[in-house]
């Protein structure tokens, strides 16, 4: 019996170092359980992809930006997660994942994915990025000025 058991350890154990090895792919990852936002992003390709090589030079953020060549309208900011001293970078299992979709009215529809569970800020600094491409991680984010109320009278 405990032989029988020992091996079932075993056997699943192999199974889980099965899956290290190759990781998780992409078309895996890009799916419902691996979501971790969903927002609309007021921007084209290009002014992302501007905003991607901007935060790559001032900052020297390992952000990428790079347009599905089978699907035109739709795009993937990547990031690839810190790694731990002597752990290679684990692929995309260790990539944050924004994918953008091209809808009408110059909006892109995002969805950002991640294999692990991660943070608000995590999150809110992979949008910055691109919205705010002149402020390096950690930095503030300056406020917004207040805008004018439409039904003010003068």
């Amino acid at each position: 019996m405990k032989k029988l058991l020992l091996l079932c350890g075993l056997a699943v154990l192999a199974g889980c170092a099965g899956q290290g090895q190759g990781g998780i792919g992409l078309s895996i990852l890009e799916t419902q359980p691996y979501m971790r936002d969903e927002r609309w992003v007021p921007r084209t390709f290009v002014q992302v992809q501007k905003a991607v090589l901007l935060q790559q030079t001032k900052c020297g953020s390992n952000i990428q930006f790079a347009v599905d060549e089978d699907h035109p309208s739709y795009a993937r900011v990547t990031q690839k997660l810190d790694s731990l001293p002597g752990q290679d970078d684990g692929g995309w299992s260790r990539t944050l994942v924004l994918g953008l979709q091209m809808m009408t009215s110059l909006r892109l529809r995002g969805n950002l994915y991640s294999y692990y569970e991660i943070d608000k800020a995590q999150i809110q600094a992979m949008y910055n990025a691109i919205l705010h491409p002149d402020i390096c991680p950690g930095q503030p984010i300056p406020p917004e000025p207040p805008k004018p109320a439409e039904n003010e009278e003068e």
